[in-house]
């Protein structure tokens, strides 16, 4: 009674074993070899390659025969050799141009400014007279200076004061104060209002220095 209830209970198990077992061997009978579907695709890449290959090579083997044939039916330029100019040719023609040029573009050039040159008589304390050479423009006092650079004169002492705001003659020879102004001069008869230094110089001048101290 026993073996026969153990039976029982075990029976619904062994039965799906069997049948599990048996579906499994009838589907592993029926799949296809993986082997053979991998050889196939890679037989068909193959023959997808080769075809596209010839493809491309019979398109472009008449490209090739077409663009030689015009190539060679059209007619190229043939190059001209241009002659070479000789050296003396060219040394000549630039030193023309250069000549030219300079011909054209050189200004006409303007003089330079000239210098006049006037003359003053020059009289110191009552002694003789003497001429002396300055430049036009110069004053009373740059006439005393140039009598004094010619050897006219001995010796001059004239500073700028700076009350006057003019220079002042001190001393002409050795005569007169190193410190106190005694010195006077006219032009022309005249006595001018102004220092040496503000009075221009005029051609043919007659000028007297005058000691007036004591």
């Amino acid at each position: 009674m026993l073996n026969k209830k153990k039976f029982g209970t075990w029976l619904p198990f062994l039965v799906v074993l069997i049948g599990l077992f048996f579906t499994g061997f009838i589907s592993f009978l029926l799949a296809p070899n993986p082997k053979s579907i991998k050889i196939e695709s890679s037989n068909e890449k193959v023959l997808a390659i080769t075809k596209t290959t010839n493809v491309a090579t019979t398109d472009v083997k008449p490209k090739i025969k077409t663009a030689f044939q015009t190539i060679q039916n059209s007619t190229l330029p043939i190059p001209v050799s241009s002659p070479i100019p000789s050296v003396t040719q060219t040394t000549r023609s630039s030193s023309t141009s250069i000549s030219e040029t300079s011909q054209i573009t050189s200004p006409n050039p303007t003089p330079l400014p000239t210098t006049q040159i006037i003359q003053a008589n020059l009289s110191v304390n009552g002694s003789s007279g003497f001429t002396v050479s300055v430049a036009e423009g110069s004053n009373q006092c740059d006439v005393l200076s140039k009598a004094l650079a010619d050897g006219k004169i001995s010796s001059l002492n004239m500073r700028y004061d700076s009350n006057f705001e003019t220079f002042a003659v001190y001393q002409i020879n050795g005569l007169g104060k190193e410190n106190s102004v005694w010195w006077t001069y006219l032009v022309n008869g005249q006595s001018p209002n102004q220092g040496c230094s503000f009075m221009k110089v005029k051609n043919n001048d007659s000028v007297e220095w005058k000691y007036i101290g004591s």
